[in-house]
C-alpha cells in the first residue's frame, strides 16, 4: 500500500468518528456544536442540523473507504453488511 493510501483511511476513519457525536446528539433533539452554529466553533446548533452534519459525515467517510478499497484493486462487495465487516476486520 502507498502512503496516500494510509492518509485517505485516517480521514475516511475521522470522517466516520466525526458523525457519531452529530448524529446521536441530533436524533435524541439536542442541540451540538457543529460548523454552522452562530457564532461559528462556539454555539450550538439545532438537532436537525446535526442529524445531516452526522449523515454528511458519514458519508463522506463511508465512500472515502470504499474509494481506496477499489483504488487498490480490490472491488467492495455490494451488500452494506458485507462491506462493514471489510472495513472492520482491517
Amino acid at each position: 500500500m502507498k502512503w496516500y493510501h494510509y492518509i485517505a483511511y485516517f480521514f475516511g476513519g475521522a470522517f466516520l468518528v466525526n458523525s457519531v457525536p452529530h448524529f446521536t446528539n441530533g436524533v435524541s433533539g439536542r442541540s451540538f456544536p457543529s460548523p454552522f452554529a452562530s457564532p461559528p466553533g462556539q454555539g450550538l446548533s439545532p438537532a436537525w442540523v446535526n442529524v445531516l452534519w452526522g449523515l454528511f459525515n458519514l458519508m463522506v467517510g463511508y465512500l472515502d473507504l470504499i474509494r481506496e478499497d477499489v483504488s487498490n484493486g480490490t472491488m467492495p462487495e455490494l451488500e452494506p453488511s458485507k462491506q462493514l465487516k471489510t472495513v472492520l476486520a482491517r
